[in-house]
């Protein structure tokens, strides 16, 4: 009762009250000292931190009152803490200390060298005690770099020395300032200590009282939780066997649903945690759940709280109706069905109606909320995205699932749009409903759509190749993977280069895409090996090569494969190692002549305005001199300007025509494409920036166009975003410098 009035006042910055309050617990509950070391904290945590030094000291007298000495000390060290200055500290200090460490060995002469050392200094002195103090004969230590457990066996003030008597080093000698940074203090009840001192006894609460086991190794613990791992690691074998582990552990699963003190969490290697007081599941729920927070972290807290009470069989009142109650509004709010936090209201309904069951839950709604509503307002799309927004598995494939019921005109698109999406949950759950109802050709058409230009979907393209790798029997339709496997490689090189333009999504599909590649001994090339022909492996040979983006340990693995199984493979000429970035400048040799030219021309009009600015400081008064001014606005633009080419003249990467790569689209290359909705084929030439000349038909490999075709090959369709999705195939790719050197 007091905590919640303390906390109450101190929310309000009722100081007067939390005084008062503070007077009528040290009258209540005088000995309480981990109760004012509490209250304590939580008014440093607001700033108080000398007032709450100060009502600690008001606790030293009911404590000594009870000769409670050593719980005087702790409250004196952290009173100190919050407020050293305070000067009653120091003659507290004199009193108490004495006191708590009367039977500790040459107290009196240790507390004179530190009256002497550190007089009035409250920090120095309590410095001095605790290196002295801290441990005393008879405390468990541990040594984690070498001895293991040990216990105190003298302190030696005169020596200045620690003795302490491990298992397999008795009698070794610490120096007291550096006792303690080497070794740790154990609790007399910590599993450590158990484990040497009463390890017969441990293993009898093993059996008879399994979950007083995990209470021992929880209690010393600064944060009173472990996960089962690592309960485990602390008890097999050194208290328990393998077998013995499982049977312990089905048991104190079983003991915590029914123990307050002890909560149990979810999951493989769920955490066990060690409450300070009796705190039953119900109010521990209903407490986190009504924590504020946005409707995904909401929706997180929900369903971690409907799988316990579903898993552990925990009592759903009050919790679940407060869950319902929140979710259902949810819906209601989502009037337009527009917002993702509505629908994943109703999965949530659905869940506790079949995890936990209606008629169990006070004032669950009679009639499950569905679906419906978003069926017949909502595009295919929008309801995928929706889905995709909530980003739960279980509600992503169940919500696709609902489709068929709900919605079987929009059937065939959702599945499509489900597909396509980034929620890869429902790429498995697609593909079987695909099956299962008899749509397999919408699973293929997105399939040819993806494998035409991945860029679309490309984790949707990885995903479709995975399948189709799985799909085939071994030996069978290896064209096609050969295929699939080279249009890999040349998404690897368009992601790399999305990212190098700050495309924050390419990176994560790249490191997708290398595990496809590298997956279960790099099968996907494997199947394919026996089967490729001389000049196909030597296009792949070329293409893992040349395909920087797969980084340094991938592409020798694929080589190495390949030479082994086709020993006649073409090796290639050395080609040209670059990698398009935004700090570098491609162009040939003109370009970087041409861009040189420009340097000198701004160096000559900085000179030359410079006399502009002398002669305008000749005419005198500078104040108000329009042509100074002038001259001054044209010289920070020429700098400026200069200084910006002189950058890009620093970071160059000069064409040379026999470094061309005419497998692919790369600067340096003539293109030859055809748009899909035209007859006439059209030809670019893609260069450096330096070089682009709309005329002659040469276009920057920065230009929007250029960019999208980069790393392409010859039958390749590419989508253009910017010029309105426009679809045009790659049919012809030659190397434009090596006719350019011939021309001159």
């Amino acid at each position: 009762m007091h905590v919640s009035e303390f906390e109450i006042a101190l929310q309000d910055n009722d100081y007067s009250a939390i005084e008062n309050i503070w007077l009528s617990i040290i009258e209540n509950h005088p000995e309480d000292a981990e109760l004012f070391l509490k209250l304590a904290e939580k008014l440093a945590q607001r700033g108080e931190r000398r007032r709450a030094a100060t009502l600690l000291q008001l606790t030293l007298e009911p404590l000594s009152s009870a000769e409670k000495y050593h719980d005087a000390f702790r409250i004196l060290q952290v009173a100190a803490e919050y407020h050293p200055k305070e000067k009653k500290l120091w003659d507290d200090l004199m009193t108490v200390v004495p006191l708590a460490f009367a039977d500790f060995p040459e107290i009196e002469k240790i507390l004179e060298e530190g009256r002497e050392q550190y007089a009035g200094k409250v920090e120095g002195f309590l410095n001095h005690v605790n290196s002295f103090t801290f441990f005393k004969p008879g405390d468990w230590v541990k040594h984690e770099k070498g001895w293991g457990i040990g216990k105190v066996s003298a302190v030696e003030p005169s020596n200045r020395k620690l003795v302490v008597d491990f298992l397999d080093k008795p009698g070794h000698r610490f120096a007291l300032e550096a006792a303690g940074k080497m070794l740790d203090k154990l609790d007399r009840d910590s599993l450590d200590v158990w484990k040497v001192e009463r390890l017969e006894e441990l293993q009898q609460l093993a059996k008879d009282k399994p979950l007083e086991v995990i209470k021992i190794a929880l209690r010393p613990e600064r944060t009173q939780e472990l996960t089962q791992r690592e309960i485990k690691a602390r008890l097999v074998p050194s208290v328990m066997d393998q077998k013995t582990w499982s049977k312990f552990l089905t048991a104190v699963k079983k003991a915590a649903q029914k123990d307050e003190y002890v909560r149990l969490g979810n999951g493989q290697n769920p955490t066990f945690k060690l409450l300070d007081s009796a705190v039953t599941f119900e109010e521990a729920a209903t407490e986190r759940f009504s924590t504020p927070g946005t409707w995904e972290e909401k929706l997180e807290r929900a369903r971690d709280i409907i799988t316990q009470v579903a898993d552990h069989g925990y009592d759903p009142n009050p919790v679940v109706p407060a869950i319902a109650a929140y979710f259902q509004k949810q819906v209601e709010q989502d009037e337009d069905r527009e917002h993702a936090f509505g629908l994943a209201g109703i999965f949530v309904l659905r869940e506790i109606d079949a995890r936990i069951g209606g008629t169990k839950v006070d004032g669950f709604p009679a009639s499950i909320l569905s679906p419906q509503a978003y069926f017949d307002v909502a595009e295919p799309k929008r309801y995928i995205d929706l889905l995709t927004r909530i980003n739960v598995a279980r509600y992503q494939r169940e919500g696709l699932q609902l489709v068929a019921t709900f919605a079987p005109q929009s059937w065939v698109e959702t599945l499509r749009q489900a597909l396509l999406s980034e929620a890869s949950a429902m790429w498995d759950e697609a593909l079987a409903q695909c099956e299962k109802t008899g749509h397999m050709q919408v699973y293929e058409e997105v399939g040819q759509e993806v494998t035409i230009d991945p860029m679309i979907a490309p984790d949707t393209f990885l995903w479709y190749v995975r399948q189709t790798y799985n799909r085939t029997p071994e030996g069978e339709n290896t064209e096609e993977l050969y295929h699939l496997f080279d249009k890999v490689l040349t998404l690897a090189s368009r992601l790399n280069h999305a990212h190098s333009r700050g495309d924050k999504t390419a990176k994560p599909s790249l490191q997708k895409l290398k595990n496809l590649l590298s997956e279960d001994r790099n099968a996907l090339l494997r199947r394919i090996l026996h089967d490729l022909t001389p000049d196909k492996a030597t296009h792949l040979y070329k293409h893992i090569e040349s395909c920087t983006a797969l980084g340094n340990n991938l592409p020798p693995k694929l080589r190495r494969m390949i030479r082994k199984e086709h020993k006649d493979v073409e090796q290639p000429v050395t080609e040209m190692a670059y990698q398009i970035d935004a700090a570098i400048t491609v162009t040939t040799l003109e370009g970087l002549q041409k861009q040189q030219r420009l340097a000198k021309q701004l160096k000559d009009e900085i000179d030359e305005n410079a006399k502009a600015i002398g002669a305008a400081i000749e005419m005198g008064d500078v104040s108000e001199n329009a042509e100074l001014d002038a001259a001054r606005e044209k010289e920070a633009r020429l700098k400026g300007r200069l200084s910006e080419v002189q950058k890009q003249l620093s970071n160059v990467l000069v064409l040379e025509p026999e470094s061309i790569d005419t497998d692919r689209v790369v600067p340096g290359t003539r293109v030859t494409f055809r748009d899909e909705e035209r007859d006439d084929p059209e030809t670019v030439t893609i260069l450096g920036p330096w070089d682009a000349d709309h005329e002659r038909g040469i276009m920057s490999y920065r230009a929007p166009m250029a960019e999208a075709m980069l790393g392409a090959h010859a039958g390749d369709v590419i989508v253009l975003a910017a010029q309105g999705n426009r679809r045009i195939r790659i049919e012809k790719i030659e190397n434009a410098l090596l006719e350019m050197a011939e021309k001159k």
